[in-house]
């Protein structure tokens, strides 16, 4: 019985020495200003754990991939130029760390990312400046594990940080039992005090649905893009994910989003959504099974530009929707949502189509002391909705709920 812990004393005092003299060796390298191929040549002669220095700007050009472990690029203030339109940063090794870096874009949008992180654990994202382009962050397919997106500035940049679907069959594992579960187990996330400013569509959106339907994807109709389509992934599965305090000025669908996730707490955020004459924009939006969700002192201000309404505006917004060609129904709706205390939706005039909390299809929704004084007519607090599935509303698909009024805090119990 006394074995396993001396075992873990063993394991642990090699761990720790490992990591001391890998710390005692490691190297500090410094590049620029120069272009894109004399950064990665840096890259390539570095070891793992290395820090790289930049001395002045970079252009790209071409494309840089991080692929040492560990490696931390601080930019001390330069600015990374990416002139050509392409992925700048490819980050394909665990542990890597930019930070104190401004990256430059144009306002050519197409599908990239200033950062684009491919299964990369760990990955660090701090003091960062992002001018202009698609998304600062971009995860393709594969759940992003141990992220650390902090203190990060955003001007009109589309997405801050996107994960756009979990293209399962693209998703690292040996079989189909490995994919799924990288698929659906993720976290920690920690997204804390970034600012969000400018023209943006997604702000910081984590999309878990099975995107074979609506991209060219092999196998559209492989068995397991239906197994995970009844799965969120589990953003809480190695430890409770949060996104916090975070400004979010801007205008264009969503602020934080969340598809098919489950296990975040989304705290302290202040937010201001304006929008152009657009389809449904939502501060705070969840959606297609998104569970286990707790959101506490969120402040939200919604306005319109302009003379032309968008069809709605809302501060929090959970919805049913599913992809891969299924119906909507009412188990693709979230469920086991708290929003608790210190939640507050104001608006701004002019403002003729807002919704404080918009939900629909919603199992276990508490929603406690949500501030909805300020959302007077022709505005409105609550658009609760039922989902009628062939000509019929199902009795489980009813909201069942008692409204009662604490000061201008209403409470709703369902």
């Amino acid at each position: 019985m006394t074995t396993i812990p001396l075992i873990v004393r063993r394991v642990s005092l090699v761990a720790t020495c490992v990591l001391s003299l890998a710390s005692a060796y490691a190297a500090t390298h410094q590049v620029g200003p120069g272009w894109a191929y004399q950064l990665q040549n840096k890259i390539n002669q570095a070891a793992p754990g290395d820090t790289i220095k930049l001395t002045g700007d970079i252009r790209m050009g071409k494309a840089v991939t991080f692929n040492k472990a560990n490696l931390t690029l601080d930019g001390q203030g330069y600015t990374i130029f990416d002139d050509f339109n392409g992925n700048t940063f490819q980050v394909r090794a665990d542990g890597v760390t930019i930070k104190n870096t401004k990256f430059q874009g144009s306002t050519n949008r197409n599908w990239r990312g200033f950062i684009v992180g491919y299964d990369s654990v760990g990955l660090t994202i701090s003091g960062c400046t992002f001018n202009s382009g698609m998304m600062g962050l971009m995860l393709p397919h594969t759940p992003p594990r141990n992220l650390n997106f902090k203190s990060n500035t955003f001007n009109s940049v589309w997405y801050a940080a996107c994960w756009h679907g979990r293209e399962v069959l693209a998703v690292p594992g040996s079989n189909d039992d490995a994919k799924f579960a990288r698929a659906t187990q993720a976290g920690p996330l920690y997204i804390d005090d970034n600012q969000l400013y400018g023209d943006f569509q997604g702000g910081l959106r984590f999309d878990c649905g099975n995107d074979g339907n609506y991209t060219p994807a092999s196998n559209p109709n492989h068995p397991l893009r239906f197994r995970v389509m009844e799965e969120p992934t589990r953003f809480a599965w190695f430890g409770r994910s949060y996104v916090r305090n975070n400004t979010v000025s801007g205008n264009r669908r969503f602020g934080i989003g969340f598809a098919r996730g489950a296990g975040v707490t989304i705290q302290g955020n202040r937010m201001i959504i304006s929008a152009t004459p657009d389809n449904y924009i939502e501060a705070i939006h969840f959606e297609n099974q998104s569970a286990n969700m707790d959101l506490f002192d969120n402040h939200v201000t919604i306005s319109h530009v302009g003379s032309n309404p968008a069809r709605e505006i809302s501060g929090f917004g959970l919805v049913s929707f599913t992809d891969h060609g299924a119906p909507p129904r009412f188990k693709w709706g979230c469920k086991n949502i708290l929003v608790g205390w210190g939640n507050r939706v104001d608006k701004k005039w002019p403002l003729t189509n807002g919704i404080g909390l918009k939900a629909q299809n919603v199992t276990n929704g508490r929603f406690n002391y949500l501030n909805m004084s300020a959302m007077t007519s022709p505005s409105r607090p609550y658009a609760m909705a039922t989902h009628t599935e062939n000509g019929w509303n199902k009795p489980q698909d009813r909201w069942q709920f008692t409204f009662t009024q604490v000061g201008n805090n209403p409470v709703i119990n369902f």
